[in-house]
């Protein structure tokens, strides 16, 4: 009879347990955590002290409502934004770069005039959060930050004009 007891107690526990676990689940998925959260949450995953955490803190809360509040000035949907980012996979399949690119993005998706002054501010503001990275970081750090800058080869330096030299006299 404990043998019966303890077997319905046990089915009883599971049928609680598993609908729960199963909502656990679907809470875990990734979701957009402010305006830019890549920026923000990469930072956050290098080896920071404790001073480098509280100025990321603080970076991350002056600029944080700057850039939701040009996110919601984008007047971008979900289904735009599902729109563009499949053309980045399709952009990055055909192995286009810099302004071919970009216009085979705005091809494929419309942007407006507004939302192109809004991307202008975004990229002066992402401009403006890097510097003030750097100023803390070390270039270790900015280098696992953006990887993609650290790849970039440095800008030649502009070649002479050859041509006849000055006579002596």
């Amino acid at each position: 009879m404990k043998l019966f007891r303890n077997l319905m107690l046990l089915s009883l526990v599971l049928l609680v347990a598993a609908p729960l676990a199963a909502q656990d689940a679907k809470k875990k998925g990734k979701g957009r955590t402010g305006a830019n959260p890549g920026m923000f949450n990469n930072a956050a995953k290098l080896d920071l002290n404790a001073e480098q955490k509280e100025k990321l803190a603080a970076l991350k809360k002056e600029f944080t409502p700057k850039l939701a509040e040009l996110r919601k000035k984008s007047g971008q949907t979900a289904e735009t934004r599902k729109a563009r980012a499949a053309a980045i996979k399709e952009a990055t399949e055909k192995g286009l770069k810099g302004k071919k690119r970009q216009e085979f993005l705005d091809s494929k998706v419309p942007v407006t005039e507004e939302q192109k002054k809004v991307r202008a501010e975004v990229a002066k503001l992402t401009k403006e959060i890097k510097a003030k990275l750097a100023s803390f970081l070390t270039k270790e750090q900015m280098a696992k930050l953006n990887p993609n800058a650290a790849a970039k080869k440095p800008a030649a330096a502009p070649k002479k004009k050859k041509g006849k030299k000055p006579a002596d006299k």
